[in-house]
């Protein structure tokens, strides 16, 4: 929609329909939020003809007997995803991502000990190492070992990086159809690429749009964590059956060893058996898909943490509403308190004073409901973010070196 578009439109007043709305300023638009008048609510159709002339998109709901209508307006063209860069940045991700499967490979898979691996060639060692044989004019050795090599290197991560990209990906589709259901306008993942560890920081959605109520609000936040709990758990039954427990002398060159939470070490008891009674012989050697599993569990424990803008904060606020700042300045304090145990948790709780928040924004209507089911849901969530809890998620192994 142009602004030409909406000089040449006849007066509509598209607020008629509200008995009460509240507005919110938007950046190129404005959002209204409220119930409908009866004498509306009872003629659907003409409610509808009078929304569509109004210039932006609509959303009506039935709440507990009650029309809710939700209105977004537009100064303009309506923002367009950008596409390039989502397409950029999974491109990217997808190169630090198998780059960190491939050195995942190398030093936790069926071949280690790191050391016995003599093909060492990472994403950017391979672009110094291209750049400098074609200054050097030294290009057919680019095709006689670097890239053979390199593209043997970088095969290994391949299980990994499919495996971690589902998880992911499945969390954040999670949130988007859920905000696309409720009609609440979110952007496409961003994957953030991290040339380091599990090759990526994780990835976020944005949402454009001011969430209307509670349930909305529950069904947003919960979406993601249990679509991505579901691929996680999937991931980790895949990796576990490919994992075995191994004589702690196969364990040197392995930089880190993983914590473990209740629901972790309950999936290797379950794909895995007890582990061998004989002496020396306890270490679990996790393939990479199995790390890829035990990340994104960790990752949706991080997110259902209730605070601000994760996906915990969205979840109880949905439940206790404004009460929700107590729970997360009791959970801000067990982060810096846990920071003792693990330099991580000061990281994030840096992060939480910075842009995170403790506290969650209220939400437009604050009128609606949440409902016995969500309630229940909600409560089945915490339940399974106590059980994901890992107070030490890397300890540096004494293997190491």
């Amino acid at each position: 929609m142009t602004e030409a578009d909406t000089e040449d439109r006849p007066f509509v007043d598209y607020l008629a329909p509200f008995e009460a709305f509240q507005a919110y300023g938007l950046r190129g638009g404005t959002i209204y939020r409220g119930r409908v008048r009866p004498e509306f609510a009872r003629d659907r159709e003409a409610l509808r003809q009078l929304l569509d002339a109004a210039p932006g998109t609509h959303r009506l709901e039935d709440i507990d007997g009650r029309l809710y209508l939700t209105l977004q307006t537009y100064r303009g063209a309506r923002p367009r995803q950008r596409l390039w860069l989502h397409i950029t940045l999974l491109v990217v991700a997808i190169v630090t991502i198998v780059g960190a499967g491939a050195d995942l490979s190398r030093m936790y898979g069926r071949d280690s000990p790191a050391h016995d691996d003599k093909t060492q060639l990472h994403p950017f060692e391979f672009a110094l190492e291209f750049m400098a044989r074609v200054l050097d004019g030294k290009t057919e050795e680019i095709s006689a070992y670097l890239w053979p090599d390199f593209a043997n290197y970088m095969a290994r991560g391949i299980p990994y990086a499919v495996a971690l990209l589902f998880v992911l990906l499945s969390h954040e589709m999670g949130h988007f159809m859920a905000a696309r259901w409720h009609g609440v306008d979110a952007t496409l993942p961003f994957v953030i690429p991290a040339p380091f560890l599990f090759g990526t920081l994780g990835a976020i959605i944005k949402m454009r749009s001011p969430i209307s109520h509670r349930r909305s609000l529950f069904d947003i936040g919960a979406a993601g964590p249990i679509a991505g709990l579901i691929a996680s758990v999937v991931v980790c039954a895949i990796g576990l059956s490919m994992s075995s427990y191994v004589p702690e002398s196969r364990m040197i060159g392995q930089p880190f060893r993983f914590g473990t939470s209740v629901m972790y070490r309950a999936l290797a008891r379950l794909v895995m058996g007890s582990p061998p009674t004989a002496p020396g012989v306890h270490a679990l050697n996790l393939d990479p898909v199995a790390i890829a599993g035990w990340f994104g569990l960790f990752v949706t424990f991080l997110n259902l943490m209730p605070l601000g803008q994760l996906d915990g904060g969205h979840i109880w606020y949905a439940l206790v509403g404004r009460r929700q700042r107590y729970v997360g300045y009791a959970a801000f304090a067990l982060l810096v308190g846990m920071g003792y145990l693990f330099v991580g948790w000061l990281v994030l709780a840096a992060l939480v004073l910075l842009l995170l928040h403790i506290k969650h924004p209220p939400v437009m209507d604050e009128s609606v409901r949440l409902g016995r089911v969500r309630t229940a849901v909600g409560i089945v969530i915490i339940i399974l973010f106590l059980l994901m809890f890992v107070p030490v998620p890397l300890v540096l192994s004494r293997y190491w070196g």
